[in-house]
């Protein structure tokens, strides 16, 4: 039995081979992306909170007006010269700057590379001894969570049968939240078994993002390239050799020729509406008949999530707890690690 339900349609069943372990692993793979972002927000608060973390970055000594001031900006880490903070600034630039590597290099490398640029900001933020430095990291690591967002869900969308494309893009979201909780459960737990004059207490948490990054990088090594990427890329053999090993079907299956014809009608559709009308005729495609109103519900979706304050709680929680009357380091964590 498939782990996730399938919905057939009677009128046109699917091959059973096509529900197998590998098109899930592939989606397990790139998920991995997922909880790189769960973790990246949810640990960072905790950690500021930490007591070997403040007398790291000499915390301890400021005054309170200074120490809320330096907390706000490791945890936000603010750009001197725009309001927006590194970390969103990186969001924002990576989730524009992956349109093009997508395009040019695919899905597969594209996640590759945002899982490096992630490490590579850890490694900044563990080498200490700078604000500076740390700031940067921070930034480098919005840049691989921005880029990684827009990919993972369109990556997992082309690899899966369509059956199952929902549930299979879901695991964004799931993984998403079990690197949260995880990240809320680092803090706690090194905060209970490692002494406060320890800089292990604060580097675990930190050095702990390497996991989820790695994970992605080696996964997605492994993984196949998007088929849909492959014939918009010319790619005709590779597509159907990735779709072939996608499926566990032979080359020659009905299913395998219509998905690759299928493929090829909409890649040469769209590229007929650039050459059409350039980026115009693609906007007024993009909000014409069904596609239109699926966008609008998608845009509202993630504006409302981002209004409930979500990111601010996430960041700023051992602030909040403190402020509700929940005294203690410990208290805090383990009150956030619950929720």
């Amino acid at each position: 039995m498939f782990i996730i339900p399938v919905r057939e349609d009677p009128a046109n069943p699917q091959p059973p081979e096509i529900y197998n372990w590998r098109v899930v692993a592939v989606a397990f793979a790139a998920a991995w992306g997922s909880a790189m972002f769960g973790y990246d927000s949810a640990f960072i608060g905790g950690t500021v909170a930490l007591p070997a973390f403040q007398n790291a970055w000499g915390l301890t000594e400021a005054s309170e007006t200074e120490r809320t001031a330096l907390s706000a900006n490791i945890v936000s880490t603010p750009f001197p010269l725009c309001s927006p903070s590194l970390v969103q600034a990186g969001c924002f630039f990576g989730a524009i700057l992956v349109y093009f590597t997508n395009d040019r290099f695919g899905r597969k490398w594209s996640l590759v590379d945002a899982g490096t640029v992630f490490n590579l900001g850890v490694t900044l933020q563990m080498i200490g001894g700078s604000i500076g430095l740390f700031y940067a990291g921070r930034g480098l690591t919005g840049i691989g969570v921005g880029s990684s967002s827009v990919v993972i869900p369109q990556y997992i969308a082309e690899c899966a049968p369509a059956n199952i494309r929902g549930g299979l893009v879901g695991l964004f979201e799931i993984a998403l939240q079990i690197g949260a909780v995880c990240g809320y459960w680092v803090n706690y737990g090194v905060n209970q078994n490692i002494s406060p004059d320890s800089p292990a207490q604060w580097r675990i948490p930190v050095g702990a993002q390497y996991i989820p990054a790695t994970l992605l990088i080696l996964g997605m090594l492994w993984a196949v390239e998007s088929p849909r990427y492959s014939v918009a890329s010319g790619k005709h053999a590779q597509a159907v050799k990735d779709l072939v090993w996608l499926r566990k079907l032979p080359a020659e299956h009905r299913l395998i020729q219509d998905t690759i014809a299928n493929i090829e009608h909409q890649v040469e559709n769209e590229g007929g509406l650039v050459n059409q009308g350039g980026f115009r005729s693609v906007l007024r495609e993009t909000f014409s008949g069904t596609v239109g109103p699926r966008l609008a519900v998608g845009i509202a979706i993630q504006l409302f999530q981002n209004f409930t304050g979500i990111n601010a709680a996430n960041y700023f929680s051992p602030t909040i707890f403190r402020s509700i009357s929940f005294t203690g380091t410990s208290v805090g964590l383990l009150a956030i690690g619950y929720l």
